[in-house]
Order: structure tokens, then sequence, then C-alpha cells
């Protein structure tokens, strides 16, 4: 993927996962953010708003990374917390991802047909995208 499509698909997936976050949240957003690399992004904007839903939480170095690629687990952690699906309690020593994975599932946000063989370290396709936000649009109501 090249830094063009890279930026529109940054673009398209922070924007639909502040619709998404706008429309099941409830009242004002419950706390703000800032990370220390988005300061000067085009996407500041957005990434703040939906940060402030509670929808992402950037990394633990204070980052957002807004030019890296997205993983799939990242993307589910995202689309999960945006439509604030109930997780399980993780268990110690437990993949961070896998109370992600199992409400997604769960809530038919993604297919265990469809994601049984998937790679969630691997980064995150359109089509996947596309998929999973289409779900969520149509879990959220």
């Amino acid at each position: 993927m090249n830094q063009n499509s890279n930026t529109r698909l940054v673009y398209w997936v922070l924007a639909m996962i502040t619709i998404i976050a706008s429309t099941v949240s409830l009242g004002a957003p419950s706390y703000a953010s800032h990370y220390s690399d988005t300061v000067d992004h085009w996407a500041n904007a957005y990434i703040e708003t939906v940060s402030s839903y509670g929808a992402v939480s950037g990394y633990s170095d204070s980052n957002f990374k807004p030019n890296s690629p997205i993983k799939r687990i990242e993307f589910i952690a995202i689309v999960t917390n945006a439509l604030e699906l109930e997780l399980r309690k993780p268990i110690p020593n437990e993949y961070w991802g896998q109370p992600y994975l199992e409400a997604a599932l769960e809530h038919g946000l993604i297919d265990s047909n469809e994601y049984a063989d998937m790679a969630v370290e691997q980064y995150i396709t359109r089509e996947e995208t596309a998929s999973i936000v289409v779900e969520a649009y149509a879990i959220s109501g």
C-alpha cells in the first residue's frame, strides 16, 4: 500500500469510527486524549474526537502513530470500543486482543468462518475494514 492509499484509508477509518462512536455514546465524550505525534497532523481533530469517546487510546509511549498501517486486532479493538461492547476481564499472561476478538465474534462484528485463520497481527485490508465497518453500523442500529 503506498503512502497516498494509506492516508486515505486512515482518513476513512477515523471518519467511520467517529460516526459510530458518536451515534452509540450517550452524552458528551468522557475524556480527551493528546498524542505527542498528532499535534500538527491533518487528522488530529478526528483522532482527538475518537479518543474522547474512548474508541482509541494510542500506544503506551503516548503516541498515536497516525501514518502507520493498522493491524487487524487494533482495528477490531477500536470498533469494539466504539460500539461499547462488553469485554470480559483479561486472563493474566493472555494475548491482549483475546477479549476483543471474543466480543467481536459474539456480537457478529466478525464471522468465525471468515476470520478463523486470520493472523490478527497482520495489517488489515480495505475489504476487511469495509466488512467490519458495515457490521458495526448494523450493530449500532
